[in-house]
């Protein structure tokens, strides 16, 4: 029986503009329960030799072709001996502290499946755009986009994980969505909380941030849309797909409505949030 917490999974490919901040972002609260497991298939930008420089202190470096993130996800969770999983991308980051609160939040909550906490969206510069909150999610709440995911904010039994089979390697856009329905489809039991565990950069490059334009925007509808079909056995209409685009776009709860006007309205308490996550110390 592993020792191991957490295992955390970085998957890197050419971002090695942010690559080192994310990996130190770990290494700095990495103790004796948490395995860190690091996946690069090809990088050509100088990632691969950042990552020499801390290959003694990643538990497994998996350094070999993929067929894009959801299957480098699954090479990197192969690996994977500790109780719970988290994943983090190689350009955002993790905050002080985060993974004391997974810890001490996991260990509250010894029957729960998945937990949902909150994250930070940055910008290129670290500098704070908007507190990024879960919101209360079922199945049907997803399909209907109706839910969002924070993915920076997400952990789950790797057990559960398993069951499931992974992520889907055909999704190229929002595997994560789609590993959190299969979560729920499973009978998952969710566990939320509004504590802010990572920061989501957006920049050009990224996905989220519009690389690709309209093909990445048309390809993660498409994503979207069988990620609906395979789990409710039905085609989504058109009404249906506009309805959920726009809910996910103006609807939440109202905890996040609230939270968003007073970003707009008082801007300087983002500032004071974000300064006070960045205060939290690690215990190792």
């Amino acid at each position: 029986m592993s020792d191991k917490l957490f295992s955390i999974v970085t998957i890197s490919f050419n971002q090695a503009q942010f690559l080192r901040e994310a990996v130190e972002s770990v290494l700095a609260q990495k103790g004796g329960d948490i395995e860190y497991i690091v996946v690069d298939p090809g990088s050509t930008d100088g990632s691969r030799e950042i990552l020499a420089e801390y290959r003694s202190a990643i538990d497994h470096l998996i350094l070999e072709a993929d067929h894009g993130p959801g299957d480098g996800l699954n090479k990197g969770f192969a690996r994977a001996n500790g109780r719970y999983g988290y994943f983090l991308n190689s350009d955002d980051f993790l905050l002080p502290g985060a993974i004391d609160i997974m810890r001490t939040l996991w260990q509250r909550h010894k029957n729960t499946d998945v937990l949902l906490c909150g994250a930070w969206m940055v910008d290129e510069n670290r500098r704070p755009q908007r507190e990024l909150r879960p919101s209360p999610v079922t199945l049907e709440k997803l399909l209907d986009g109706e839910a969002k995911v924070v993915q920076q904010g997400m952990s789950f039994r790797m057990d559960l994980f398993r069951k499931v089979g992974g992520f889907n390697v055909g999704n190229r856009t929002c595997w994560d969505y789609e590993l959190l329905c299969d979560f729920l489809a499973a009978g998952a039991a969710v566990t939320q909380s509004e504590a802010r565990l990572a920061a989501f950069r957006i920049h050009s490059a990224s996905i989220s941030g519009g690389i690709g334009g309209e093909l990445a925007a048309k390809r993660y509808l498409a994503d979207l849309d069988s990620v609906y079909e395979r789990l409710t056995g039905q085609k989504k209409k058109p009404e249906q797909r506009r309805r959920s685009v726009r809910l996910s776009k103006r609807l939440g709860s109202p905890s996040h409505v609230l939270l968003r006007m007073r970003e707009l309205l008082a801007p300087w308490t983002l500032e004071l949030r974000w300064q006070a996550d960045h205060e939290r110390k690690s215990r190792r």
